[in-house]
């Protein structure tokens, strides 16, 4: 945390940044999620994957957007530099001997509220918060603007981190644009893990863009998202993934479907 401290003087006084030290970083993110409209992320400590949220210990609230950058009141990070210098600290000091490991799950504000953090939310500081942030010109501009502003964002990744092949599908019958899968070949060496094979599903427009639940953008900043270093695109696999999604769970699917035909038609 050192480390960055010239850094994020340079957006907020020190004082702040003392309080929102203290408090996780919950009331800044919430702050940050209402101005931006980007997602609300928090990191545990937590015996096991997928552990009860009575097992686990919260280490830091802050705000993702829809590829590697995060943002905290320390200012925009790489999520592998954030982790190493900022949660990996945390997680050694409230940790200690414990065995276990570091989970990062997003949720939306309402959700935010009910979860047993070390630190709960205040309307107040919120509030607070988010008069500073307006008040912070350089700290906005590092901001990039929500693409698909009428999907809330926890929506939006829900369905780009399991859901892409039927919102794909969905925006294909309602707007006419070819669904696709893609395929990941190479992953970089920070999703070096990760599964080859199929890995999201995508829309192609005309002018070369592609979109998803995320919105209309250049393929490279949705590659970005899930590491994906070499690629190809594959239509027979998308309609294969959906296929199979809708037979093997029809009433999950069908709430999944009627989600993404809402979310589109309002957008």
């Amino acid at each position: 945390m050192k480390n960055y401290k010239k850094v994020s003087q340079k957006y907020f006084l020190d004082f702040f940044l003392k309080e929102w030290e203290k408090e996780d970083g919950v009331n800044f993110a919430i702050a940050l999620a209402r101005v931006s409209g980007w997602l609300i992320h928090v990191d545990w400590w937590t015996p096991y994957n997928d552990a009860p949220l009575e097992l686990r210990k919260s280490l830091r609230v802050y705000v993702g957007t829809d590829n590697d950058d995060i943002f905290d009141f320390i200012g925009k990070k790489k999520i592998q530099s954030f982790n190493q210098n900022v949660i990996l600290p945390i997680a050694a000091k409230r940790g200690g001997s414990f065995s276990g490991g570091i989970q990062t799950t997003f949720y939306s504000e309402e959700q935010v509220w009910k979860l047993p953090l070390r630190v709960m939310p205040s309307e107040e500081k919120i509030l607070k918060a988010v008069s500073i942030i307006l008040k912070s010109e350089l700290y906005l501009k590092k901001l990039p603007k929500r693409l698909n502003p009428n999907v809330p964002a926890h929506l939006a990744a829900s369905f780009s981190f399991g859901h892409c092949a039927v919102f794909a599908h969905v925006l294909q019958e309602k707007k006419g644009l070819t669904a696709t899968a893609i395929i990941a070949e190479k992953y970089t060496s920070q999703y070096a893990f990760s599964r080859l094979g199929y890995c999201h599903s995508v829309n192609i427009h005309l002018d070369g863009e592609y979109e998803d639940s995320f919105g209309k953008q250049p393929l490279d900043r949705i590659l970005a998202r899930f590491g994906v270093e070499k690629y190809r695109l594959d239509e027979v696999t998308q309609i294969e993934v959906h296929a199979t999604l809708k037979r093997n769970s029809p009433a999950k699917y069908e709430e999944i479907f009627n989600l993404a035909t809402e979310l589109i038609t309002l957008g």
